[in-house]
């Protein structure tokens, strides 16, 4: 098992905008459910089971959320929606994580804004450090803070482990009944 307490996740990928409908309602696409559930299974393989999940309520993140927890073996974490995580950047991310590095996190968001966390938290400080750490769709970076209240300072992370759905099978989640 490996030793992380926040996981910052970007949801998985999404359909495109249909006429008329807005950002939020996006869904996920069917490869984007595929890509969540193997995630699910990766965490599921790969850390203590999920305590807390602090998401963006939009569509496709529930959707990614919900496909992640459908691969937990054991109670349901407890998961909050908070509205302003939806398109978040980095100081709206710092300000909703302040109250949350306690216990250990699951946060599933969308990008720039991870892109930037991720950045901060491992002070990526040039263009190229900041430019290897991309967020893809469903891609999740394992990170290893110090418990605190407030936000987490620039820098204060390890990395334990980036994942993301090309690194591993795209297995489609098992069919009902079968």
């Amino acid at each position: 098992m490996l030793n992380a307490n926040l996981i910052v996740m970007r949801h998985a990928e999404a359909r495109p905008a249909v006429a008329g409908q807005s950002d939020f309602a996006r869904a996920l696409s069917e490869s984007g459910a595929r890509e969540a559930h193997c995630m699910g299974r990766w965490l599921a393989e790969q850390l203590p089971p999920l305590k807390r999940v602090l998401a963006s309520p939009a569509v496709r993140t529930r959707e990614t959320v919900a496909a992640v927890l459908g691969t937990e073996l054991v109670a349901a974490p407890e998961v909050r929606w908070d509205p302003q995580l939806y398109l978040a950047d980095l100081p709206q991310l710092l300000d909703a994580l302040g109250e949350e590095l306690t216990r250990p996190l699951l946060l599933v968001g969308h990008n720039p804004g991870l892109e930037y966390l991720i950045g901060h938290l491992l002070d990526a400080e040039d263009a190229e450090q900041s430019a290897a750490l991309f967020m893809p769709t469903a891609g999740l970076y394992a990170l290893e803070l110090p418990p605190r209240k407030g936000p987490p300072a620039r820098g204060s992370a390890t990395l334990v482990k980036f994942v993301c759905p090309e690194r591993l099978t795209l297995d489609a989640p098992p069919t009902p009944g079968a």
